[in-house]
């Protein structure tokens, strides 16, 4: 499994950074200098920021919807 996060806003990576280490994620940040994700997120689905994309092992789209839902998200990875 690889978690992504992908931040294509106008937050400078030091503010990321610190955000980052504020809330105790463990995986790393992907910053999208060049605006390609948010130039193609409707592609996957996204309308709005924050936005979760699952895409399953064959490249499907899963689930997209904007603001977090953990409940949804476990249920699809199979995390109690």
């Amino acid at each position: 499994m690889a978690i992504y996060a992908f931040n294509s806003g106008n937050d400078p990576p030091g503010a990321i950074a610190e955000f980052w280490e504020q809330s105790g994620y463990t995986f790393e940040p992907v910053y999208d200098v060049d605006k390609r994700f948010g130039a193609n997120a409707d592609a996957l689905g996204a309308r709005a920021f924050p936005v979760n994309i699952v895409v399953g092992p064959d490249g499907r789209v899963l689930h997209a919807r904007r603001g977090f839902h953990e409940e949804r998200i476990r249920e699809l990875l199979g995390i109690d």
